[in-house]
């Protein structure tokens, strides 16, 4: 991102006098770079996208669109920037409101200067920074909030839920207001109230919390205003025909049971949606639209669905085919990689479903060998079943697809080390974002390692976003890998949509070829000996 040991700063400030005072400042300090300077929020957005840079110094009070509207929407394209919020605002709900679009800094415009470079120093390399005087007032706040009487949990209307939503898909406040029917100033207050919600519930205040442990708290950290229950026991019957014989899967988005249907005796699996997301009109229309076209979707390597509704009580639910078999995320973590015609055996099959798929205009956008299981047949081979159609668009994309990711609670948008750069971006998706993630799956199988692995999901995003995995003479130097797969799994993997391949038949077809070219290389081999 920057020129080893210089750290790059953007000045976002609308006062003349005050950025000039901050440029003559940081241009002695030895390893600072004054990359720009702006004075208003939308700018400061353009410009940050532009120069990418290190550090951002960003004032609260800014024309147009504010500091923190500017700063969410900053930390949402270049989650690897860092941004002190310098400024003169010390209230408590400006600060809460900083920390929570996650911002990594705050400070007063009186803070002394060496205090000022220690705190651009100390967030650039991974810190927080907090001026002292905010945090011992904060801390005091703290103090009197804990000898309060406890209070109820917090709870999230479902008014609430929806600005989450639209501010989990990137809208601005301006189009958040006219989504709302709202006038601007009532959005801005509306919004402060869903941080108090989730920040001042008498929890001590952790500077740096990101945005997504907003998303972490509205899909199962927070108790919602609503009487449907959360989970099903054994020995339910569910939507009048469904007998519950077991949870066989969880999240934050929902739960899924294997269940015997009552009338026809055939075992089903249901998912239901939580009771936050059911309570969500927005979330019940799309749940039902594409549950619709995922219901269309009959083929062999796919799982059928059967039946979807919303029960009396206001559970939206699908019932699919279950199935029992082994996922390719298993097979991974105990042989780490394929063997080269077993390769082509299951990913021929994984292309046939994305055909298929894609054909109805169905796009997956949660390709990861947990979503791939592995049947046995009686000729001996795989038969493979990619799951979970159509449920990766319950939301809507591109933002919420990032964003919520972020947190270990929602499993169905995708998955940080295997997103299309597209989908890191929050951008428009189509079926070239299911061939990225493809080739990502592919690369683990082949090598053993993942093309964009990391500690944390954002240091996955930030290599599908910049960096090409190894070649696999680098990561895997003990196989014998034939080039033409290393080529198809690049070609794959290109950052651009426009440079891969386009369509999942082409990559079939190229699976093909390539197959025929080892099977003839092997017998030619076989000949020499």
């Amino acid at each position: 991102m920057s020129n080893v040991g210089v750290i790059r700063i953007l000045i976002v400030e609308d006062h003349q006098i005050v950025r000039l005072g901050l440029r003559l400042f940081l241009e002695k300090v030895p390893n600072f770079a004054i990359v720009g300077e702006v004075e208003d929020g939308t700018a400061a957005i353009t410009k940050s996208l532009e120069l990418k840079p290190d550090v951002i110094l960003m004032d609260i009070g800014l024309p147009g669109t504010n500091g923190i509207e500017a700063g969410f929407q900053i930390k949402s394209h270049l989650p690897l920037t860092r941004l002190i919020m310098l400024t003169s605002h010390d209230g408590d709900d400006d600060i809460l409101a900083s920390m929570g679009f996650g911002a990594d800094g705050y400070c007063l415009k009186d803070v002394p200067t060496a205090q000022l470079a220690d705190a651009i120093r100390t967030v650039h390399d991974g810190g927080t920074w907090l001026d002292r005087r905010i945090a011992e007032r904060l801390l005091k706040t703290q103090q009197v909030n804990a000898v309060k009487k406890p209070q109820e949990p917090p709870r999230l209307t479902a008014e609430n839920l929806d600005l989450l939503c639209y501010m989990e898909q990137g809208l601005t406040n301006e189009e958040i207001a006219v989504e709302m029917g709202w006038h601007i100033d009532v959005l801005r207050m509306k919004m402060r109230e869903v941080l108090e919600i989730l920040f001042l519930a008498d929890a001590p205040v952790q500077s740096g919390m990101k945005l997504r442990q907003q998303y972490a708290a509205k899909l199962g950290d927070v108790i919602f205003d609503g009487d449907q229950p959360a989970v099903l026991s054994i020995g339910d019957t569910f939507a009048d025909k469904y007998l519950i014989k077991a949870q066989i899967g969880r999240g934050g988005m929902g739960r899924i049971y294997k269940a015997l249907h009552l009338h026809t005796d055939r075992v089903v699996a249901i998912k239901v949606l939580l009771p936050q997301l059911a309570s969500d009109r927005r979330v019940v229309r799309l749940f039902q639209e594409e549950a619709k076209a995922a219901s269309a979707l009959v083929h062999q390597n796919t799982v059928q669905i059967l039946d979807f509704g919303v029960t009396r009580e206001g559970q939206s639910f699908l019932v699919m085919d279950y199935i029992e078999g082994v996922s390719f995320e298993s097979i991974l973590r105990r042989d780490r990689h394929l063997s080269i015609d077993r390769f082509y055996s299951i990913f021929e099959q994984v292309c046939d479903a994305l055909i298929a798929a894609h054909a109805k205009d169905i796009i997956h956008c949660d390709i990861k060998p947990s979503n791939i299981v592995l049947l046995p047949n009686s000729i001996g081979f795989d038969t493979v079943k990619l799951i979970d159609f159509g449920l990766a668009k319950i939301l809507p994309p591109p933002q919420s697809s990032i964003q919520a990711q972020l947190t270990d609670s929602f499993e169905v948008s995708g998955s940080p080390a295997y997103m299309s750069p597209e989908q890191c971006r929050g951008g428009k998706l189509d079926a070239r974002s299911d061939l990225y993630s493809l080739g990502c799956v592919m690369y683990e199988a082949l090598t053993g390692q993942q093309a964009a692995g990391g500690s944390c999901a954002m240091e996955c995003i930030a290599r599908h976003l910049q960096e090409m995995p190894p070649r696999f003479e680098q990561a895997c130097p003990d196989r014998r890998v034939p080039k033409a797969l290393e080529h198809i799994v690049f070609a794959l993997l290109q950052k651009m949509p426009e440079a891969r391949f386009q369509t999942a038949r082409q990559v079939k077809n190229a699976l093909a070829v390539s197959y025929r070219e080892q099977a003839t290389a092997l017998q030619r081999e076989k000949k020499v000996c």
